[in-house]
């Protein structure tokens, strides 16, 4: 029986010792990937790898990302920027790539964040989940915040190798990335990457799906996003809502639309913070500066992110 359990325990080691070091591989040729899981790789490494360090850090969502560009806002108000926005979330996981940044970065002085219709609406599937893979082994942060959507379980932070089960595009992309290393830089730039795009039938297949959309508003998200910006004080951080423009009849689609910016006007009055809102801007009119009712083109984005320092430049919000 003592052999018995000995070879248990020596069997059980090595599986263990086998299975950390295949994680090990994967996860650190997976997250050199400048494709994978939306390009959102470099952005996760230079935040974890304390890399960022920025004066000004552009954060919310995929409007975040390709509206906002972090060079021309810097050559604009002289500092160093960065663009943390993340592709298809609310701010449940923006505020995880938040403290993420100030656990391994230095400060930031400013925060632009960028508002939709989405960022106060709740948790639910966990959308591009691949983004995670290559830092979840137990991290406690991720974990925490991961959990609160549909995708993952406990035993994927805590068992090495199990969260890769299934995910062979990933495992073909890290085996690839060995062989054949990646030579072509990130597409994102400073966590911004313009879109080359024209306008596209997005808008006019919703329509077709759907009479409107109604924005939802979740008290839990909206307490977290209260204690952010209660945090960000503490912390001498300054935060600057911005709303950026959407396309005219993209906003008459949704009829709560006004609801939800009032929102954000009442927490610009009640943390006293400085709110940009361009749903006005004549840019709005205009599909040449879109490619959706949502987002801007790499047009419009400069455009539109030019108008923000002239806003910020002129009011002295940096000062």
């Amino acid at each position: 029986m003592k052999k018995f359990l000995t070879n248990i325990l020596v069997f059980s080691t090595c599986l263990l010792i086998v299975s950390y070091l295949g994680d090990l591989f994967l996860s650190l040729y997976v997250k050199k990937s400048n494709s994978h899981a939306q390009k959102e790789y470099p952005i996760w490494n230079d935040i974890l790898g304390g890399t960022v360090n920025a004066d000004l850090i552009v954060n919310g969502s995929s409007r975040a990302w390709v509206n906002v560009s972090p060079k021309l806002i810097s050559e604009q108000l002289h500092v160093s920027s960065y663009n943390i926005g993340i592709d298809g979330h609310n701010f449940v996981l923006q505020n995880l790539r938040h403290h993420l940044l100030l656990k391994y970065n230095r400060k930031p002085k400013w925060i632009i964040h960028s508002l939709d219709l989405f960022t106060l609406e709740g948790t639910g599937g966990l959308y591009n989940p691949d983004q995670f893979l290559p830092y979840m082994l137990w991290n406690t942060d991720i974990k925490k915040t991961t959990l609160l959507y549909t995708g993952y379980s406990s035993y994927d932070f805590e068992i090495p190798l199990i969260r890769y089960c299934g995910k062979w595009d990933a495992v073909k992309t890290a085996a690839k990335l060995f062989v054949f290393p990646q030579s072509s830089p990130p597409e994102r730039v400073n966590g911004y990457q313009g879109q080359e795009k024209v306008w596209n039938s997005d808008f006019d297949k919703a329509q077709q799906s759907m009479k409107s959309f109604k924005a939802k508003l979740n008290s839990e998200t909206l307490a977290l996003f209260e204690n952010y910006l209660q945090d960000c004080a503490s912390d001498s951080i300054k935060v600057i809502l911005v709303y950026a423009p959407e396309y005219s009849e993209g906003q008459k689609f949704v009829p709560n639309r006004a609801d939800i910016i009032a929102v954000f006007g009442a927490l610009s009055k009640k943390y006293n913070l400085p709110f940009y809102d361009f749903s006005k801007d004549p840019i709005c009119y205009d599909t040449r500066y879109f490619y959706n009712a949502l987002h801007l083109n790499k047009t419009g984005s400069e455009i539109f992110t030019a108008q923000l320092g002239d806003s910020l430049k002129q009011h002295k919000v940096l000062n």
